[in-house]
Formats: structure tokens, sequence, C-alpha cells
């Protein structure tokens, strides 16, 4: 297990490290100006800010993980191996979304092609709401689901 290093300084002195891709990712950091404290997410950056005795409230960034073209079966959104939490999608024919077994939240953006087909929601889902997914060429949607313990729901979102 690597060793847990860490550097103090202020915020001109980390956005100086970071310009000079001088950073190590996953390194903490302390603000010392703000009492903050900051966790590098890459070379030359840092985010995840955290004032001491506060709660967590903004800095974090995420890719979305591309499933591509579904066009039939059953979509399992489970997270493992350091997939995403945002995950993108076509619509290229009809299939089921499956509960993810584990608690999370999960934001999945779809997109309809030329052989867009219904997309139904697997039984464990307590509550689906929201707009009507269509099948229409072109139509986008954001699909929010969360699952905690046994409850699982989902809100569709057009986005036409």
């Amino acid at each position: 297990m690597p060793d847990v290093q860490h550097k103090r300084g202020s915020r001109a002195d980390l956005n100086t490290l970071a310009a000079a891709n001088g950073l190590l990712l996953g390194q903490i950091y302390v603000i010392t100006d703000e009492d903050r404290l900051a966790v590098a997410t890459g070379i030359g950056t840092y985010q995840a800010y955290i004032k001491e005795g506060d709660n967590l409230t903004a800095g974090f960034s995420s890719d979305a993980e591309s499933l591509g073209t579904i066009s039939s079966g059953t979509l399992s959104l489970d997270i493992a191996d350091e997939k995403e939490n945002f995950k993108s999608m076509v619509n290229g024919g009809a299939f089921t979304l499956a509960v993810p077994t584990v608690n999370t939240t999960i934001v999945l953006q779809v997109t309809n092609n030329g052989s867009a087909g219904a997309i139904t929601f697997a039984a464990g889902y307590q509550k689906v709401g929201g707009d009507d997914l269509t099948t229409t060429d072109g139509d986008d949607f954001l699909v929010h689901i969360a699952k905690v313990g046994s409850f699982a729901s989902a809100t569709v979102q057009a986005l036409q």
C-alpha cells in the first residue's frame, strides 16, 4: 500500500503547482490560507474542497461511461470496476432497464436512433415517473435512477 502524502500551502501555492503539473494523483493538500482540504484528481488539477468542520459541498467532476448501442435484452447499470455513475447509450431497439443490485444513483443519457424501441423498467422499480420515453429518431432523455435498500425509482426527463 503506498504511503499517504500531503502538502501544505496557500491556494496560490497549489495553483502554481497545478500549473506546473506538480501535483500527484490522489495526494491530499491542506490549503492553509482557507482552512480547507483538497485532493489531487490528476496531474495539474486538484479539487474536492472540504472546509474543516463543514459538509462536503462541491468540487467533483466525472466522465460519462458510454454503453454503446443497446438493441435487446436487459441492461444492467451496476457500478463496479471504476465504472461511472454517469452513463450514455444509444437506444437501438426494445430492451429492459434492470434495477441496480447495489445502493446507487445513476444518470443515464439516452439518444434514440432510427431503430429505437420501447424501453421498459424491470418489475423491481417501485416508482417510475416523469416524461414519456418515445422512440422518435434523435430524441434524447436523461433517466435518473436511485436505489436504496430494496427500493428503486426512475425519473425520465425528455430533452427536446
